[in-house]
């Protein structure tokens, strides 16, 4: 994924909301695709979110407060996370073939009402599926899982 600032938000500023102020890697953490992973672009969001102002600019962005609206009374999700749902698809997407999105275990829907309205505003062409079993978690190893048989 591309890492240069002027290219992370580009779709944003196309679709005809405000810039954000991310700021893409300090060289700290190594560049570049590691096992599938971008450690970086993670350090970057993750750094910006808990100790700089990015959390602040969010909750007075318009875009990210549409998708909060649609999912307010659905989601169980914390706030940190749609954050990062939000930055991953506003800044990281344009860098991949196919901007559809799934999710496995929607339960009540609110974090995939959250990223298809993003989707919506910034990838129009795409499509977010939600899978779930309506039946709570599976037997679970508790030794490794959170959540435990039958919740959600």
């Amino acid at each position: 994924m591309d890492t240069n600032t002027e290219a992370l938000g580009r779709r944003l500023i196309e679709a005809g909301y405000p810039p954000l102020s991310i700021k893409a890697g300090n060289g700290r953490v190594q560049s570049g695709v590691i096992r599938g992973r971008e450690p970086a672009n993670g350090y970057t969001r993750g750094v910006g979110l808990e100790f700089g102002q990015l959390a602040r600019e969010l909750r007075e962005h318009p875009l990210y407060l549409e998708a909060l609206e649609v999912s307010r009374r659905r989601s169980v999700v914390i706030e940190s996370r749609l954050m990062n749902l939000f930055l991953l698809i506003a800044f990281y997407f344009d860098a991949l073939q196919d901007h559809n999105v799934a999710e496995f275990g929607a339960y009540r829907g609110g974090s995939s009402l959250f990223m298809a309205h993003l989707l919506k505003r910034l990838y129009p062409q795409a499509n977010m599926y939600a899978f779930d079993t309506f039946e709570g978690m599976p037997p679970v190893d508790s030794s490794a899982d959170f959540h435990l048989k039958g919740d959600f």
